[in-house]
């Protein structure tokens, strides 16, 4: 099979599509790095969140805890005056 002349309608519609194909793989590159980047952000932030939730679980338990020891009163913040008042 011989390939057409450089200068003829169909080679320049041919390196017209080689040109588009390589523009879209390089576009599919980027956006897979992109893909890639914002998925080890989101793992890094849930890890964030599950540690910040077990926090607030111990936070809770501890609250708990203390609202319900005798020595302490309980904190409710509708009687509780600020200062400046």
């Amino acid at each position: 099979m011989t390939q057409p002349p450089s200068n003829t309608p169909q080679s320049d519609h041919l390196k017209a599509l080689l040109y588009r194909i390589d523009t879209l793989e390089v576009k599919i590159s980027f956006m897979d790095d992109t893909l890639e980047q914002l998925n080890q952000v989101i793992t890094e932030q849930n890890l964030l969140m599950d540690a910040m939730r077990q926090q607030l679980r111990s936070m809770h338990v501890r609250l708990t805890e203390l609202a319900g020891s005798n020595d302490t009163k309980a904190f409710d913040p509708q009687l509780e005056v600020p200062p400046h008042y």
